[in-house]
């Protein structure tokens, strides 16, 4: 897939990038119905944050349930909570 950067030991089914592509932004809107995964609530396309669990990692790509996955789909509110505790930030990073 385009973009997709090379990891050692990569998992069956999982594709790797270090930056988000917008194709897949919008491939896990569809999939999650617009439902936040951390309050349940219905988000819009423009709200929605793609949180990496494992901040250094990179993004992954596959199903949402994988072992591997280190993508959360939250709105922009639920993202701010996610990262209000970081060192160093006021509000929240990327």
């Amino acid at each position: 897939m385009k973009g997709e950067i090379n990891i050692n030991n990569p998992s069956p089914g999982v594709y790797y990038y270090k930056k988000l592509p917008d194709w897949m932004r919008k491939k896990y809107f569809n999939t999650v119905e617009g439902i936040c995964q951390l309050c349940g609530k219905k988000m819009l396309y423009k709200d929605m944050e793609i949180h990496r669990l494992k901040r250094k990692e990179p993004y992954t790509f596959c199903k949402l349930n994988h072992k591997d996955q280190n993508c959360m789909l939250v709105h922009s509110e639920c993202h701010k909570k996610l990262h209000e505790n970081e060192k160093g930030c006021n509000s929240y990073s990327y």
